[in-house]
């Protein structure tokens, strides 16, 4: 029997050719959605966290409206915290940016002038406004201001603007003017919680007792009469205090002084020092204002530990950005991102952020903070309140609340 031969090839067989189109076709469906999802759905999911984020930024930030309130009128430190940035959500086949990290800093120093009607002449004296700059990649919102007890976003960079999140306090029932002076200069970037220092006055320079009768102070402010100042205060029915309107600050645009007669009697001054005492006065030793949110157990009495020598001390704050084999020690605040191997001493407070963590003690004036995924393992001595996130550790023991404790006075 004759077999005839075949005219297929191994070329002409295509019984594995549908199949791999299939899956080349559905592994591009793939990419496509992928690219869709990296393009629309990621940035809407962080720019929901980041707008959550601003929304605990603008209590933060009222928060620290707050505690210079109290620390110029009551004398007490204190010590607020602000969440400076925030973090997005892991992704497995998407990429998030950078986490975006916010700067809080104060501006220039310019001049409140207090004079005195009765002809015993002018006083300067020195304050700064305090401002929040975000650093989102999806939403834009302009930055937030602090400046004499108002607290406000300002859009007029980019064409909007102010919406103010909390009134003045200078003038409130029409019979006292309150000014507080924010004083020294401050910077501070992170995507963590950062603590700020609030020291008021020991000794001010102005001592209203001496003022008599009337007394004209002129008030720096970046917001003018119509844009919000000639609202905001109503003096029609008082008889210790005259709104005199706004007036340009000599030599500055977008500057602007807020003009106030008051009797002497009625006028309240006092200064604040942020990160240190305020210019030319000592920090007042009072106490520490509750500035934190929430305790972590401890000896919520009065300890007084056992006398140590106080180390030398650079004067300042100090943010860890990289890690540090020795001992910290400074007169202010210290921020941790990275770890530190050593004691950290510091005569403000101390706050750990993620990243960061102390292979040893930590002695603080004020509070200690230790967020999620940062650990102590020694001690932890504080003149303010300590907090122990979820996710943070303190392996030694905890002191809190400890009155008048200088561990970096110097």
């Amino acid at each position: 029997m004759q077999i005839s031969p075949s005219n297929s090839s191994f070329s002409d067989d295509d019984r594995g050719v549908a199949p791999l189109i299939g899956f080349i076709i559905l592994f591009g469906f793939l990419i496509v959605a992928l690219a869709g999802y990296q393009a629309q759905v990621v940035p809407q999911q962080n720019s929901e966290i980041e707008f959550q984020h601003f929304q605990e930024l603008r209590n933060d930030m009222l928060e620290v409206r707050s505690a210079i309130s109290t620390a110029g009128q009551a004398d007490v430190s204190q010590y607020p915290t602000v969440k400076l940035g925030t973090t997005y959500p892991a992704r497995i086949f998407t990429v998030n940016p950078p986490p975006p990290s916010g700067t809080l800093q104060t501006s220039q120093a310019y001049n409140i002038t207090i004079e005195n009607q009765s002809g015993d002449g002018l006083e300067t004296v020195s304050t700064r406004f305090l401002e929040y700059q975000n650093g989102y990649n999806e939403i834009d919102i302009g930055p937030v201001w602090y400046e004499h007890s108002v607290v406000y976003i300002d859009e007029r960079d980019s064409g909007g603007g102010i919406a103010i999140y909390e009134d003045q306090n200078i003038v409130t029932g029409n019979d006292t003017a309150r000014v507080t002076a924010l004083q020294n200069d401050f910077r501070v970037s992170s995507t963590g919680r950062v603590t700020l220092d609030l020291y008021p006055t020991k000794s001010a320079r102005i001592n209203t007792s001496d003022l008599e009768g009337n007394v004209t102070i002129k008030i720096p402010s970046r917001l003018n009469g119509s844009t919000y100042w000639d609202e905001a205060i109503d003096t029609t029915d008082s008889d210790t205090l005259w709104y005199g309107g706004t007036e340009p600050y000599p030599g500055e645009s977008g500057i602007y002084w807020v003009e106030l007669t008051v009797k002497a009697d009625a006028l309240n001054f006092n200064t604040v020092g942020i990160d240190s005492a305020p210019e030319s006065q000592t920090a007042a030793k009072q106490g520490v204002g509750a500035g934190l949110p929430g305790d972590s157990g401890g000896n919520n009495e009065d300890p007084t530990p056992e006398p140590t020598p106080d180390p030398v001390c650079e004067t300042g704050s100090r943010n860890v950005n990289e890690k540090v084999n020795g001992d910290i020690a400074v007169t202010g605040s210290v921020n941790v991102d990275k770890k530190v191997t050593g004691d950290i001493t510091a005569g403000g407070s101390v706050t750990l952020n993620s990243g960061g963590g102390v292979d040893g003690n930590i002695q603080a004036g004020g509070s200690v903070i230790v967020n999620q995924g940062t650990t102590v393992t020694g001690d932890v001595s504080a003149g303010g309140s300590v907090t122990v996130n979820n996710g943070g550790k303190v392996e030694g023991t905890i002191t809190e609340n400890i009155n008048n404790y200088s561990p970096c006075s110097n």
